[in-house]
């Protein structure tokens, strides 16, 4: 029996499977670039061909199969979480901006949004990084006061959070109902501006 046609289907299938996920780009190679002395221009611009790549490579695809925890400590994939028209916030405990947005603006942006009938499926990621485990007080102490505004809330490694091309904190991913990304936003806003941001991206998943 010739096994060579299976092996190429196999292999072909592989490939497609590859494709339709996101493909994490080497953030090592952008941080070589920051090197003394860099004119703001010069940072900008890699900034923006480190952004352009994060968006060619995420934007359109699926999420690949990573796991995170929920604050019962059961894993659970990731991707089966995306059930509908869906915003995945995601921050850490090591940035103001990013803690600022989960715990004041953007609760108040979404309670606006469901007060417009948006049926919008939220999921927050909270990122536990090395340093959190090597004194997880402000971690612990931050989730908790985050539990207490979502029903969805998940942590999530930084090595998993790099595979998904994660980068900056706060970021908000925005999926359709097949579970494709289909826009990236970060940084921090006003409530105001993240009402018009959810509205705006809603109206095109």
């Amino acid at each position: 029996m010739n096994f060579l046609p299976i092996l190429f289907l196999l292999m072909c299938l592989s490939c497609f499977s590859q494709e339709d996920v996101i493909i994490p780009i080497d953030y090592t190679l952008y941080k070589k670039e920051f090197v003394p002395g860099l004119t703001q221009k010069k940072a900008n611009e890699i900034s923006a061909r480190q952004d352009n790549e994060i968006r060619t490579k995420s934007i359109g695809k699926k999420l690949p199969e990573i796991s995170v925890i929920d604050t019962l400590g059961s894993s659970v994939l990731l991707k089966k979480l995306v059930i509908q028209k869906t915003l995945i916030a995601i921050a850490n405990a090591h940035c103001g901006f990013g803690l600022e947005s989960l715990t004041n603006d953007l609760p108040k942006a979404l309670a606006k949004i469901k007060e417009a009938d948006k049926d919008l499926h939220v999921i927050i990621l909270y990122e536990r990084t090395a340093e959190d485990d090597d004194d997880s007080t402000r971690f612990n102490r931050n989730l908790s006061e985050i539990k207490e505004l979502y029903p969805n809330v998940y942590i999530i490694d930084e090595i998993d959070s790099k595979k998904i091309n994660v980068y900056g904190s706060p970021t908000r991913y925005y999926f359709n109902d097949k579970g494709i990304l289909m826009e990236i936003k970060n940084g921090l806003s006003t409530v105001e501006r993240l009402f018009d941001e959810i509205t705006t991206v809603y109206n095109t998943l």
